[in-house]
């Protein structure tokens, strides 16, 4: 699960194929760090790291997301309450999403 949440907090587009993977999990926690990492690549957050936690700039998008739309938006700016209430949707519309990127965002 550490390394799921480390995912969750780089989520870029060389480890989005990853994090698709992981939706797969057994692991419930597992899967919401795919969800959450997934969502904040389609956002454009950037990486998480200590220097942008206090000033919680890693919420700011770093500029244009082209690939955030209603849908993207639906399904990564729940809380994880919702996402838990509802995984199996959220899991279900972000293999939907990779299915259709993937061919040009794999690395």
């Amino acid at each position: 699960t550490q390394a799921a949440l480390a995912l969750e907090c780089i989520h870029t587009r060389d480890t989005l194929p990853i994090l698709a993977q992981l939706l797969d999990s057994p692991y419930p926690m597992v899967r919401e760090s795919a969800i959450l990492g997934m969502g904040r690549f389609v956002n454009n957050l950037p990486v998480t790291t200590n220097d942008l936690v206090p000033n919680q700039k890693y919420r700011t998008p770093m500029g244009p997301a082209p690939y955030r739309t209603a849908q993207t938006d639906k399904y990564s700016q729940s809380s994880l309450q919702v996402v838990q209430a509802n995984e199996a949707e959220y899991v279900q519309f972000w293999k939907s999403w990779w299915a259709g990127v993937k061919s040009n965002l794999a690395p």
